[in-house]
């Protein structure tokens, strides 16, 4: 898990120049995006899972595999996943766009919180599974957080 998280977390800032998690404040992380500490709960993670969770998932997969009336529910799982993909997708390519555009690196982390207080400051409705959604455009509460936002200059001199 701790390769992936670095695999991604890299790709996501070299290719899109989006931090989505940022490790940099934790011992002995790797630029920002891993950690020991976080090695060591993927690890735990890990092993709970598969002692406690995954022979209950093979159980159920076998009573689905006897049961496919059931696998529609399969279809609606995947259904909102690619859906919540090509969202994701679209969301990163515009903060690809206004971070090449600005040479900065967005920190995600730093943005949503940003529209979460903004939108209790308005007391209008947070949602849940749009957390970018706000009255506001995202250029908008990017511009609000463009001081904080890491230098494109400064982050490939570090690399």
């Amino acid at each position: 898990m701790t390769i992936i998280e670095y695999i991604a977390g890299f790709i996501s800032l070299r290719s899109f120049h989006v931090r989505l998690w940022d490790y940099s404040e934790e011992w002995a992380n790797i630029q920002g995006i891993i950690c020991p500490k976080f090695s060591a709960f993927w690890g735990i993670l890990g092993t709970v899972y598969y002692y406690l969770v995954h022979p209950y998932i093979l159980d159920a997969l076998r009573w689905l595999s006897e049961n496919l009336a059931f696998s529609f529910i399969i279809g609606m799982f995947f259904g909102f996943f690619i859906i919540d993909a090509v969202y994701s997708t679209k969301l990163i390519a515009r903060l690809k766009q206004y971070a090449d555009e600005n040479e900065v690196i967005v920190r995600y982390e730093q943005l949503k919180s940003r529209i979460r207080s903004f939108q209790d400051e308005q007391k209008s409705k947070y949602h849940f599974f749009r957390p970018l959604h706000s009255e506001r455009t995202v250029a908008e509460h990017i511009n609000d957080l463009r001081d904080t936002f890491e230098k494109m200059k400064d982050f490939r001199s570090k690399i």
